[in-house]
Order: structure tokens, then sequence, then C-alpha cells
């Protein structure tokens, strides 16, 4: 696996418009955008009932999850893309698999040199997204309100939005080829 800094948003290689069958993940920035604020609401909504129990304590607490979540966010973006990228094929190859971190950003996006399997790559974006986000909430509630998993799942479920509308837009496009090829702005099917 290799790690750069993205430093345009060129492509690297010309594809063949004929046989391929490109989605530009750039033109559904403005939903990713909708579907992070979305989740951050919700999120913020349980977190306001859970905060409920905490009695006059409330707002000191508050303040103390937003500052954890704003760090949290900043900082788990590296090991959740690379606990997504482990689930690609010859991840440690270092010309296959490479996550690239956009400064402006401040989020990674991983790409692959080779053709991917569909199903391989449905299942690196779901997994992280159950694990990090899912599982952590499901506990949190359960057990008792824990605030730091609480913060790790939020901030994992906003990350992983961009995965989830990736997600959809796969399984939408399911019948257009049998492997993939992951870009930092597109998606590309090949049959």
């Amino acid at each position: 696996m290799k790690i750069s800094i993205l430093k345009s948003n060129k492509n690297l290689e010309e594809y063949s418009v004929e046989e391929n069958f490109t989605i530009n993940k750039k033109t559904f920035s403005s939903i990713i955008l909708l579907f992070k604020v979305i989740i951050a609401a919700l999120y913020a909504f349980g977190l306001g009932y859970s905060l409920f129990f905490f009695g006059d304590d409330y707002i000191k607490t508050g303040i103390k999850v937003l500052c954890i979540l704003i760090i949290t966010y900043i900082f788990i973006d590296f090991p959740y893309s690379f606990f997504k990228a482990l689930f690609l094929p010859k991840v440690f190859n270092k010309d296959n698999i490479s996550l690239k971190v956009n400064p402006y950003t401040l989020s990674i996006d991983i790409s692959s040199n080779t053709k991917i399997s569909k199903i391989r790559v449905i299942i690196s974006l779901i997994l992280p997204f159950i694990i990090l986000a899912i599982i952590p909430t499901i506990v949190s509630y359960i057990l008792e309100f824990n605030v730091y998993l609480y913060v790790i799942a939020s901030a994992s479920a906003i990350i992983a939005s961009k995965d989830l509308i990736c997600l959809i837009l796969i399984l939408k496009n399911y019948s257009k080829g049998n492997s993939i090829k992951l870009d930092t702005d597109e998606l590309i099917f090949y049959p």
C-alpha cells in the first residue's frame, strides 16, 4: 500500500470510454455533503437525548463531546481508510492500492491500479461502516451511554457517508461490469 498526498485532480491514465463505464464522484459531492449533514444531525439528536440523563452537567458534557468529536473526526479518517483498504486484494503491494490524502478536504481516497471484483469493493465499503459506526452506536446504547464510543461511531458514520453513496452507485449500476477500478474522482466499471 502506498500513501501519498493528492497534488492535483488529474487522472494518471486515459481510459477508453467505449468499453468502460465511468461514474464521476465529484458530480455527487452535494449529495454526499447533504448526507453527511443528515447523519451528523441524527447523531446530534441522539446525543441530545442521551445528555438528558446527565442532569445539570449536560452543557459541560455536550461541549466536551463536541471538542472530542472534532478531534476524532480529523484523526479517524486514516485508520478508517486503512481498515477499508484491508478488504481489497493485495493491499500491501505498493503498486496495487494507494491511499491519497487530500489536504484541502482532510479526507483520504483509495485508488487502485488493478481491477477489483465488485463484491470485494462492496465488502470494503460496508464492513468498516458496520464495525466502526453501527456496532459502537448499538453498544453505547445497550450497555450504558459511553461518550467515547458515541464519538467514534458518529465520526465514523459521517466519514462513511461518502462510502455509502458510492455503494448505492455501485449497486445501482451493478450490471455495468464485473470489476471496478477505484480512482480518487471516479469509479470505472470493466466488463
